[in-house]
Order: structure tokens, then C-alpha cells, then sequence
């Protein structure tokens, strides 16, 4: 009898789809590829839908928590404490709103820094319903993607979790091909980021550290922050390209025309973009706040977002032959380890052990 597993997401999960829907469908497609009957529910708070399934897996923190636990519950949190983005996206946002010249800018950057590092010790609380106790109730087990995330959720949580690491994961459909995006845009040898246009993504710092420079920054993502948008904009020199939304065949061929891929986060575990980037081999900057070293290793260049010095140190690098060596490596790391094939086989043993676990505790 195949094992019947109910994926469930929280209500606002279609609105906006980024990494965190992808990594929902792509796992419902692959544990349905090693035999595993499962569906998606979108919002099950309200609703007792335990009856047909052997086990419930969770994405997100959130969510409500729901009264009932009749079937044994996976967690995959995507979690990363938003405490830094919190407290200073609107400060940096606000700094290139009212700044008059770029030494005040500058000093902003200093300024910022400063008062990070004097708050490093304080997180983020975790949203309504999952304090620690309710947290280490209503799982079974919870599945991050990286160790860094588990140790973000014990931190903000204050109590020991019990988590096995099920990494994130990337599929590369062909052989990615410059081509098709060098014909549509003219644009070679030039930096790219792709992801929505966000204070989270920090393209706004991106522009920044690379307003003198006349090597091309491509961006590539929708823009649902319209404030951001317009200062990511006006502070635009010619070297940068807004190129909106683009068709995934698009957007892998932009990867492989690219010179690098740098994507200057607060917060990434580690980043779809990140991860496709690296799959298709192109070099990869990452930023240093979040689970990202743990993924790329030293195979990948690192910024502090917060510091524009340090993203352009990094820019310049990533066009030297090291980093292009790096990618090669990165790449074969990246494809060996990180399929969705090998989520699904390691979801699935999860929810063997999980449910024989649970049946003994209630023999």
C-alpha cells in the first residue's frame, strides 16, 4: 500500500510564489516519482483533513496552529530570523530617500552596520502559535534545509528541536544555452541577480556598489515593492537593466550568458536562484547572512550585504579565471548532491521511520 501524505501550505502561499511554493510542488512531483500519494492543501487551520492520509508535512511557520494531531506531523520550516531585514530595510530604504550626496549614503552604510552588530544577539519572535513549547508539540519531527536554518529556529525558539536536514533542490530541464539570451537583449559579460525586486534581496545595494563600474547589471524578477522598485530606479546609471519577469528558458539561458550571479540577501537557505545559478555553472556571489556557505563552500564567492565595499570587491573577483575554476567545481557539487530525487527518497524514509514511531508510541 503506497504511503499517503497530505502537503499543506498556509493561506497566503499563492499570492506572491517564490522558493518556498517551488520547493512545495517540486516535492509533491518528486515523492509522487518514487511512488508516494500525496496532495497539496492550501490552508488546513480550520479543517481536520487527517482521515485519508498516514502523515502531514508542513511547509512554512506560517501558519495557525491547527487543535488536532491525529496523524504524525513533518515540519519543513523555511525559516531564517528576519530580525536584521526587520530593522534595517526600512532604514536603508529610508537613507537613499532622503540622502543629498553620496558620502551620506556612505556613512549610512557605516552607520547601519554599527548598530547591526550591536544587535547581533537579538532575534526576530516567531509569528503567532509557534512559541516553543506549541513548536515542539505540534511536530514530530522538522525538516530545514540547511543546519544554519535549524539553528536560527532553536535560537529564535529558545528550546532544542528535533530536525533532520533534507537540503533544498534544483532540476536544470536541458543544457543551459547563452544563446537564446544574448539574440533577445544584446547584453554579454555582465553582472546578473535574479529574484524579485525586494528589500530582502537588497538589489538597491547591488546598484550601489556597482554605480561606477561599466560592467552591466541585469536584473531579472517581478517588482511587487513599488517604493523599492522606484528608488532601485532612481538611483539606476546606465549600466543597469530592469528586465522584469522572463519565461524559465529565459531566465537559465540569462544564467549561463551571465559573468556572475550575485544576489546580496539578508537572508537565503540558500536561495533557488542561487542554486540554478550554480547548476548551470555560472559564478556565484552570495551573501554571508544566511545558509549559503553551507550549500557553496569555498567554491563561491561572499558579501556582506550591508557593506558595498565588500560587494563590489566580490564582483571584481568573479571576473577573474579562479571563480570561473570555482563554478566548474560548484557545479558538479551542486548536481550530484542537490536533485529533487534524492529529496523525495530521503522525505520518504522520513515518513517510514516517522509513522512506525508513531504507531508504536500508541500501541
Amino acid at each position: 500500500v503506497s504511503l499517503r501524505v497530505n502537503l499543506i501550505t498556509h493561506r497566503h502561499a499563492l499570492e506572491v510564489l517564490g522558493g518556498g511554493e517551488l520547493q512545495l510542488f517540486e516535492t509533491a512531483k518528486s515523492l509522487r516519482e518514487v511512488g508516494v500519494l500525496c496532495d497539496i492543501t492550501i490552508d488546513a487551520t480550520n479543517r481536520d483533513c487527517t482521515a485519508k492520509y498516514d502523515i502531514e508535512q508542513w511547509f512554512s511557520i506560517h501558519h495557525e496552529m491547527p487543535k488536532n494531531h491525529d496523524v504524525p506531523r513533518i515540519l519543513s520550516p523555511i525559516f531564517w530570523d528576519r530580525s536584521e531585514l526587520v530593522n534595517t530595510a526600512p532604514k536603508l530604504t529610508g537613507l537613499f530617500a532622503v540622502a543629498g550626496s553620496e558620502q551620506e549614503i556612505d556613512s549610512g552604510y557605516v552607520a547601519l552596520r554599527n548598530e547591526r552588530n550591536d544587535n547581533k544577539n537579538k532575534s526576530s519572535e516567531l509569528p503567532q502559535g509557534f512559541g516553543n513549547k506549541n513548536l515542539v508539540n505540534a511536530f514530530d519531527r522538522i525538516c530545514p534545509n540547511a543546519d544554519a536554518e535549524l539553528k536560527e529556529l532553536e535560537r529564535t525558539a529558545g528550546c532544542q528541536l528535533t530536525g533532520r536536514i533534507v537540503p533544498n533542490a534544483v532540476f536544470i530541464e536541458a543544457q543551459a544555452n547563452p544563446k537564446e539570451f544574448i539574440e533577445k537583449f544584446g547584453l554579454s559579460r555582465f553582472v546578473l541577480c535574479v529574484g524579485r525586486i525586494e528589500p530582502n534581496k537588497n538589489q538597491l545595494s547591488l546598484i550601489w556598489a556597482t554605480r561606477n563600474s561599466d560592467i552591466p547589471v541585469v536584473f531579472i524578477g517581478g517588482a511587487p515593492h513599488a517604493q523599492y522598485f522606484n528608488l532601485c530606479q532612481s538611483f539606476s546609471r546606465p549600466n543597469v537593466h530592469f528586465l522584469g519577469e522572463q519565461r524559465r528558458s529565459l531566465v537559465i539561458s540569462a544564467l549561463a550568458a551571465a559573468s556572475v550571479h550575485c544576489l546580496p540577501s539578508f537572508g537565503e537557505t540558500p536561495g533557488l536562484a542561487n542554486l540554478e545559478a550554480a547548476a548551470v555553472g555560472c559564478p556565484l556571489i552570495a551573501s554571508n547572512r544566511g545558509a549559503e556557505r553551507e550549500y557553496f563552500g569555498d567554491n563561491a564567492l561572499y558579501c556582506d550585504p550591508l557593506d558595498p565595499a565588500s560587494i563590489q570587491t566580490a564582483v571584481k573577483e568573479s571576473l577573474l579565471s579562479a571563480a570561473k575554476d570555482g563554478a566548474i567545481k560548484l557545479q558538479k557539487h551542486v548536481l550530484a548532491k542537490y536533485t529533487w530525487k534524492s529529496v523525495a527518497t530521503t522525505m520518504k524514509q522520513i515518513y517510514i521511520e516517522e509513522i512506525s514511531s508513531w504507531e508504536e508510541s500508541r500501541a
